[in-house]
C-alpha cells in the first residue's frame, strides 16, 4: 500500500471509527508515537474490512499508519510535523485534543448519553490518542476559516504553500474521495467536502470550485440531530446566496 493509498482510504484497513474496536485492543504502551506503531503493527495483521471493494472505505487507522510513514522518512514524530507546518509555516493556532481542555472557558463538546445530551469535562476519560492523526485537532475558527481559504485559492489556480496542481489532486485527483476529500466532479460542477468528528464535535466544510466559494459550519456536538442541524444551516447558506446573486 501507498501514502496516497492510506490517504484515500482504498488500502482496506479496518475503520476503527468507534468505541467498541478500540476498547478490544490490547494494551499498548510508550510515547504517542509507540504507541500508534504498535496499534498499526496489531491493525496490519487483522482481516481486511468487510468493506473492501468500495470506490474507497474510510479508516482513522490508515491515516495513522500513514503518520507513521512520515515518521520514519523525517525522522520526527507526527506531532512535530503538524507544529512545523501548522504553527511555524501556516501561522495558525491550534491544539490536540479538546479546547476545553486548555481552557475550560472554551467549547466544551457534546455526545448523547442515555438518550441525553450531556458536556464533557475536561477530566473526562476519553483520548483519541492511537487514531490522532485521523483528526484530533482543535482551532480557532478565524485560523480554521484561512486553512480552508488557503486550498480555496489553490483551487483557483493560485500557489501557496503548496502548487495549485498539488490542490487540484488532493481534492479530485481520485474519483468520489481524493486525499482528505469527498469530491464530486461533473461538467457543471465541481465540489469538495470535508467532514470531521470525534464523536463530540462536528466539522463540516464545503468548497465551491466553480463559484469559488467555501462554507464552513462547525458544532459542539456530533448527535444526529446536530448534523441535521449544520446541515440544514449549510444549505440555508448556499440558498442565501444564491438569492444574493440573483439580485444583483
Amino acid at each position: 500500500m501507498t501514502l496516497a493509498d492510506l490517504l484515500s482510504h482504498r488500502t482496506g484497513i479496518r475503520p476503527y471509527t468507534s468505541g467498541p474496536e478500540y476498547r478490544q485492543l490490547p494494551h499498548f504502551s510508550g510515547t504517542k508515537s509507540e504507541q500508534r506503531k504498535q496499534f498499526i503493527r496489531h491493525v496490519l495483521q487483522e482481516e481486511p474490512s468487510k468493506n473492501k471493494g468500495k470506490a474507497y472505505d474510510y479508516s482513522n487507522a490508515g491515516y495513522s499508519a500513514a503518520a507513521l510513514m512520515l515518521e520514519e522518512v523525517t525522522h520526527q514524530s507526527w506531532e512535530q510535523l503538524v507544529d512545523g507546518i501548522l504553527s511555524e509555516k501556516l501561522q495558525l493556532s491550534y491544539r490536540f485534543g479538546w479546547p476545553n481542555r486548555y481552557d475550560s472557558k472554551q467549547p466544551w463538546g457534546h455526545w448523547i448519553d442515555r438518550d441525553t445530551l450531556v458536556a464533557l469535562s475536561p477530566s473526562a476519560g476519553y483520548n483519541l490518542r492511537l487514531g490522532e492523526p485521523a483528526g484530533d485537532i482543535s482551532m480557532p475558527l478565524v485560523d480554521y476559516a484561512r486553512f480552508i481559504q488557503l486550498n480555496l485559492q489553490g483551487l483557483t489556480g493560485r500557489n501557496n504553500i503548496l502548487k495549485a496542481d498539488t490542490y487540484e489532486f488532493l481534492h479530485y485527483g481520485m474519483q468520489d474521495y481524493s486525499i482528505g476529500w469527498g469530491n464530486v466532479k461533473t461538467e457543471k460542477r465541481q465540489l469538495s467536502e470535508q467532514v470531521g468528528s470525534a464523536g463530540t464535535f462536528y466539522c463540516y466544510a464545503l468548497l465551491d470550485k466553480n463559484k469559488k466559494l467555501g462554507y464552513i459550519v462547525i458544532c459542539n456536538s456530533a448527535a444526529a440531530k446536530a448534523v441535521e442541524g449544520a446541515l440544514l444551516l449549510r444549505d440555508k447558506m448556499i440558498a442565501d446566496y444564491g438569492k444574493r446573486t440573483q439580485k444583483l
